[in-house]
Order: structure tokens, then C-alpha cells, then sequence
């Protein structure tokens, strides 16, 4: 519905474009036919009747073009409904899911928090716009995004000693450089606790905690 919808209004957007341009050649044109072949004189009764009747020719353009618009407005009406319903009904509920789960990983691990915090929103909007059923159901849409957004992360997500007490969760402040230990896959239990929201996962996709968990491994292997 969403790609039908931006198709629709690019096509509705060339056409209106396409109409006013020959519209306002049409008037031009009437102008300077009325400026080069006739005289007027304002004062004269005729006048006004001349210089309507010149635009007899073009009215069915002019009336098709305000026709043009004003589907265009309503189009455009139904369209703001249609993204507002999406954000009341899907991306506001599963933002705040999240912005409650990211409490529990901010302590822990920092850098995952704040690339949630800043980019969340933007993922899942990305998703429900672009995904059938406003949702992932298979592993290669899930891989699709997660290559997208958080791959390039894992390796600050992995830092060093997130289960450390003494760790700040932010190798480029550490203080201790020669007592910074990389772990793998530590991260992936902060992570999973977003996964489901952050990529609208599909309540059909019975495979994707043993897939995602795969990704993020095989991504934080290398």
C-alpha cells in the first residue's frame, strides 16, 4: 500500500506539473494573440466580452488543471492520514517499547544505548514504510537492514569489559589502554532485548532468534 501510495503521488505530482506548464503557455499564448491582433479600448463594453471569448479555446485546460489539484489535495489528505495512522499505530507503540528496554542496557553497555537512542526511530520508520505488512518475516530482509544499520557498530558495541565493574563502557576515554580486553558476542544479549522491536519482526517469522543470533555472531566474528 505504501509503495503504491509514493508511486501514485510521484505520478500525481508529474502530472499536475505537466497541466499548469501547457496551461500557462495556453495563456501566454491567448495573450499575445489578443496583443497582436486586436485593439482594445477599456473603456468600450465590447472589451470585456472580446477578451473572454479569447480564452474559449483553452477553458476545458484551465478546468482540467483546477480538476488536477483538487484531486491532488485530496490525495495528499488521504496520504497524511495513512502516514499518521502508521506512526499512532506502529512506530510510536514500538519506539517506546524500546526507549523502556534501552534502560536496561545503558549501564551495561553504553555505546550500544546511544546507537539505539539516536538511530531507533529511523530503522523502524525505514521498515514500515518500505516492508510488506509493515513488518520482516524471513532472514534475508532481517540481514538487509541489520548489514544497513548495525554491522558497521558491533565493534564498538564489542569495545572491551562490558561486564567489568570498572569499565566505563567507552574505549576512546579509557584510561587503563594496556588493560582493555576485547570479548565477542558479550553484546548480543543487550542487543536481543531491542532485536524484535528495532526490526519489526513479523509474529509469522518462527525462525528469527536462532537467525539473528547468527548475524550478530557471524558480524562480530570478523
Amino acid at each position: 500500500m505504501k509503495k503504491v501510495l509514493n508511486t501514485m503521488n510521484y505520478f500525481f505530482a508529474i502530472a499536475l506539473i505537466f497541466s499548469f506548464l501547457i496551461m500557462v503557455i495556453a495563456i501566454v499564448y491567448t495573450f499575445i494573440d489578443l496583443y497582436d491582433n486586436y485593439y482594445f479600448d477599456i473603456s468600450s463594453k465590447d472589451y470585456i466580452d472580446v477578451f473572454f471569448n479569447a480564452f474559449s479555446w483553452c477553458k476545458s485546460i484551465i478546468s482540467n488543471v483546477f480538476i488536477l489539484v483538487s484531486v491532488f489535495y485530496a490525495f495528499q489528505t488521504y496520504k497524511i492520514h495513512f502516514e499518521n495512522e502508521l506512526f499512532n499505530n506502529y512506530i510510536s507503540p514500538k519506539a517506546k517499547i524500546i526507549n523502556e528496554k534501552l534502560n536496561e542496557i545503558k549501564e551495561k553497555n553504553k555505546k550500544l544505548h546511544d546507537f539505539v537512542a539516536r538511530n531507533g526511530r529511523e530503522i523502524i520508520t525505514m521498515i514500515i514504510y518500505n516492508e510488506t505488512n509493515n513488518s520482516i518475516g524471513n532472514k534475508s530482509r532481517l540481514e538487509y537492514y541489520f548489514n544497513k544499520y548495525v554491522k558497521k557498530e558491533i565493534k564498538y558495541f564489542e569495545c572491551s569489559e562490558h561486564y567489568r565493574n570498572n569499565c566505563k563502557g567507552n574505549c576512546s576515554t579509557c584510561e587503563n589502554k594496556d588493560k582493555v580486553v576485547h570479548y565477542h558476542i558479550n553484546s548480543f544479549e543487550h542487543f536481543k532485548l531491542i532485536a524484535f522491536e528495532l526490526f519489526c519482526i513479523s509474529f509469522e517469522y518462527s525462525d528469527f532468534d536462532t537467525d539473528i543470533k547468527n548475524i550478530y555472531e557471524i558480524n562480530c566474528s570478523k
